[in-house]
């Protein structure tokens, strides 16, 4: 297992625990990093990504969509259906709103991100189960 799996693991197991306590802001920050470090880990292990192959590109405010594109680009050239990475999107969306909006997260839309967090972490899973 690659050190930004287990960060992922540890990382989404937070988010349940700060959902558990009412924090759903924070819950939410995890799930999306949880998916975030799913993608590097994704990316070093089975793509055989270097670190600077990651970095490059991603020293300003777009580095994360950088990342899900250097993704999206790997499924495409493994044909591997990619559509699961909309979801990463909405992810993304609320997490950013939790993060620097005044607005506070419902418990609903946390779970709900919740949910999306855990089926776009099975469809990378899938990936690291049946190879490229």
């Amino acid at each position: 297992m690659g050190v930004f799996r287990d960060k992922s693991d540890k990382t989404f197991s937070s988010g349940e625990l700060l959902l558990s306590h009412d924090h759903y802001n924070s819950s939410v920050h995890c799930f999306y990093y949880s998916c975030f470090q799913l993608i590097i880990d994704l990316l070093r292990e089975e793509y055989m990504y270097t670190d600077e192959q990651i970095s490059s590109g991603t020293n300003n405010s777009s580095s994360h969509s950088n990342i899900i594109n250097q993704l999206k680009s790997c499924l495409i050239n493994s044909k591997i259906n990619y559509s699961f990475l909309d979801s990463y999107a909405k992810i993304k969306q609320l997490r950013v709103k939790a993060d620097y909006s005044d607005e506070n997260i419902t418990e609903k839309k946390a779970m709900k991100i919740k949910e999306k967090a855990m089926k776009f972490r099975e469809e990378l899973n899938k990936i690291y189960e049946n190879g490229i």
